[in-house]
């Protein structure tokens, strides 16, 4: 239990421990009591489905209190769809652990008066291992929106720490001023996220860290954001360290990397940070922006052994083995092992990142071949590797029906796995006397082609091009280069 101790150092033994029964809310409710009125730390297990009726929130927390899961699994949701708009309240002085919770279902509203994260702090909160899903938030109109100054998910205005938490299918959009709603509403004090993953089920969400005053660290997460990732109001500091911020696909044109919004106000960058675009203006070592991130959806997982998606790292990341070691630590978001040998150079350094690589490897010369699209005539996608790169053709039509072919260029990493700047090629024609007139070589996007086994993979893409957009497609292997073999 050394980790409850992180925030409260006074409380040197939990004074009293009470096992609630399995989703018995009332009983939860009077073990808060309970610690409300002791001096000393109160350890609460918890375990089953807790179902929260409209208006039955948990006891505003004045005591010392740690709520901890046991055996597999502890989940709070709301009954019927109709729980109560404020779930946690840590007051002035009050102390709170939450351990291994799921909390999922639960609607946030910005309609007064029913005002107020779902999680406000003004003392001392831990999360840690935490499962966040399926978290919606509401405006007068019924449409999907909130405002991150009265709705975020948490709002913090004391001393906050986050770690190996995610944040999974968390819709909480535009209000009617355009202002995006946020995991995180920081007013004033400090928050510390530590493999924090923000994403959903559809690869990216409506989220985004709201630093309005205080101090926020955040430290090998992933951010996934539809807009930004990231806004740092005057006044407040944002420091960033070994953190992944990827682009939101399809809605960068080709020569407006600056026109995204993976920042928004300062950020004071440690270092060893990967960011798909530059509105961040990173200036630490060994940052890298503007430049594809090489994330990908996966579905990996989690310490319950149940299956999540996650942002996840193609084996040509450069975020593989190149985050600051000052700051990694021992496990990921996922609970998996940090000091792995990601690029097989020898040395075990940790990811940049929420999630390490799930390091896969085909034998040497295996990922070349010609695969196809079970279902769809006319995709193909040719490998050749090479001594120096690997080449990728994708043969296949835009959205109006127009034969294309996409080719790039990139390193192999893992033996499996390749992130290519693709292009297409415009001008000159094929004639019986052979090519005539100017070829040029287009910019398209980005290609991430991620082999799974021998026989079959997936193809990701990233187009500026609005006929084509972005999306994915698993693919299976047709023919085998001949004379090189392939095993898993």
């Amino acid at each position: 239990m050394a980790v409850l101790l992180l925030l409260c150092c006074a409380a040197a033994s939990a004074a009293e421990e009470v096992v609630v029964p399995p989703g018995d809310v009332a009983a939860l409710r009077e073990a808060i009591f309970q610690a409300n009125a002791g001096t000393e730390r109160y350890l609460v297990s918890v375990t089953g489905t807790f179902e929260f009726g409209e208006g039955q929130s948990l006891p505003p927390i004045f005591g010392d209190v740690a709520l901890i899961r046991f055996n597999n699994e502890a989940v709070f949701r709301p009954a019927d769809d109709a729980g109560p708009d404020q779930l946690i309240r840590v007051e002035r002085g009050g102390r709170l652990v939450l351990q291994g919770l799921d909390i999922e279902g639960f609607s946030l509203s910005s309609v007064p008066p029913h005002e107020g994260p779902l999680i406000e702090n003004r003392g001392e909160l831990l999360l840690e291992g935490l499962h966040f899903a399926d978290l919606r938030g509401f405006a007068t109109t019924g449409g999907i929106c909130c405002d991150f100054d009265t709705a975020p998910v948490i709002g913090n205005h004391g001393r906050l720490e986050i770690k190996r938490t995610t944040f999974l299918d968390v819709d909480i959009a535009l209000d009617d001023s355009g202002v995006q709603s946020a995991v995180l509403a920081n007013h004033a004090g400090s928050a510390a996220l530590r493999e924090v993953l923000t994403a959903t089920e559809d690869v990216f969400g409506s989220l985004q860290i709201a630093n309005r005053g205080g101090i926020v660290r955040i430290i090998n997460s992933t951010l996934a954001a539809r807009g930004a990732a990231l806004l740092t109001e005057d006044g407040a500091i944002t420091e960033l360290v070994n953190t992944i911020i990827p682009s939101l696909p399809g809605e960068l044109e080709a020569t407006d990397t600056e026109g995204s919004l993976a920042c928004t106000g300062p950020v004071v960058s440690l270092g060893h940070n990967l960011v798909a675009d530059t509105s961040c203006q990173l200036d630490g070592p060994e940052d890298i922006q503007g430049v594809p991130t090489g994330t990908l959806p996966l579905r990996l997982e989690n310490r319950s052994g149940r299956l999540v998606p996650v942002i996840g790292l193609a084996g040509a990341s450069p975020a593989v083995d190149s985050a600051d070691p000052a700051f990694c630590g021992d496990l990921d978001v996922l609970g998996t092992p940090r000091d792995k040998d990601g690029n097989n150079d020898g040395s075990r350094l940790c990811d940049r990142g929420a999630v390490e690589l799930v390091q896969r490897r085909l034998t040497d010369g295996g990922i070349n071949g010609l695969y196809f699209v079970p279902g769809q005539d006319g995709h193909y996608v040719t490998v050749l590797d090479t001594p120096s790169n690997v080449l990728v053709i994708w043969n296949t039509f835009d959205r109006d029906g127009n034969q294309a072919w996409v080719y790039g260029v990139g390193e192999l990493a893992n033996g499996r796995s390749v992130v290519a700047e693709a292009y297409t090629n415009e001008g000159g024609v094929m004639t019986e006397m052979g090519p005539t007139g100017i070829d040029r070589a287009i910019p398209w996007g980005t290609l991430i082609l991620e082999l799974e086994s021998c026989t079959q993979g997936r193809l990701l893409f990233d187009s500026h091009r609005p006929e084509f957009g972005s999306g994915e497609f698993q693919f299976q292997r047709l023919a085998s280069t001949r004379q090189l073999g392939c095993r898993d």
